[in-house]
């Protein structure tokens, strides 16, 4: 729908290789000798380029395993980038100063538009790395559920009874007039903010370097405020906002949740293997609550509560 592939070079599937340690392995680097920029193989430099020509496509760029080094590191600058307003995000592939004979295909910098959409992949297990707060801050962390197989099979057999389908491509303009531009504090009822408040207060009890954040709660708003009004046959609402409340709690406030026992014991609790009960669990509690129900059921949140308490009780440490 929106006209992102590999052939109208507008997709990128990027593997992530574990060897990467600087943002220039994925983009490359200016040969003093030659004078030449030489991009790196891996094809981001040159995508970036594409999208900078064409302001008006969109891009996407998929990292794959993206956790097999550590982001932080080889994707420092786009971190940083793109807290800043489009015009603003210049890329620095070199000094100006420098001396490229290529620069009239790779300039010196690059402007990071909004015509350009990051994604990425990750496994979490012994091989990968973990994702830092600063990370997290800027980001959903989704995790995908497995269909039944059956479910799989039926929507595959009824993909072949589509036939031939008029294609409709979307502008990077009609894209982003599907976003909603306002993403403050005036967008959340004061029931809650009340309870991102408290959630706050009752994290810093444990651990000061974690909570609410106002960058958190702006991302709340715009996740809130940009959910599309899709209504099922029995003109449900897909995602109310009450869902919508507890999967940005479990997604952004949840994964930053990781530590010892002696750090988390008292806030994310312990289950019992064998009743599968939790106990001592202020966060449980509180999502439990009366004032908490208003807002949203938290089912999501409160089934992540339990996988990290049941960590804690077989291993000391939740992830």
């Amino acid at each position: 729908m929106l006209g992102i592939n590999e052939d109208n070079n507008t997709l990128l599937f990027l593997p992530i290789s574990p060897s990467y340690t600087e943002p220039e392995d994925l983009t490359g680097y200016l040969n003093n000798t030659t004078g030449l920029y030489i991009a790196s193989e891996t094809g981001l430099v040159d995508l970036l380029v594409h999208a900078e020509n064409n302001p008006n496509k969109m891009h996407m760029i998929i990292f794959d395993e993206m956790n097999l080094s550590q982001v932080e590191h080889w994707f420092a600058p786009f971190i940083s980038l793109l807290e800043l307003e489009p015009k603003d995000r210049k890329l620095k592939l070199y000094s100006k100063d420098a001396v490229c004979h290529n620069s009239i295909k790779y300039k010196h910098t690059l402007n990071i538009g909004d015509n350009i959409i990051f994604i990425g992949t990750v496994n979490i297990d012994e091989t990968t790395k973990d994702f830092s707060d600063r990370l997290l801050d800027r980001a959903n962390i989704v995790t995908l559920k497995k269909k039944k197989f059956t479910e799989f099979k039926n929507e595959k057999i009824n993909s072949y009874n589509i036939g031939e389908v008029e294609k409709i491509t979307y502008s990077h303009e009609e894209y982003r007039s599907w976003v909603a531009g306002t993403n403050g504090v005036e967008d959340l009822t004061n029931q809650e903010l009340i309870l991102l408040d408290n959630l706050h207060d009752i994290i810093q009890i444990h651990d000061q370097q974690k909570g609410v954040s106002f960058r958190i709660l702006e991302k709340i708003c715009s996740y809130i405020n940009n959910i599309p009004s899709i209504f099922d046959e029995n003109d449900v609402e897909t995602i109310s906002r009450r869902e919508a409340f507890d999967i940005e709690i479990k997604q952004r406030l949840l994964t930053k949740l990781k530590g010892t026992e002696r750090q988390y014991g008292g806030l994310i609790g312990k289950l019992d293997i064998n009743s599968k009960e939790i106990s001592n669990s202020e966060l449980y509690n509180f999502f439990n609550s009366e004032d908490a129900m208003k807002i949203s059921d938290f089912e999501l949140t409160k089934q992540e509560i339990i996988r990290k308490a049941k960590e804690l009780s077989m291993y000391g440490y939740t992830n």
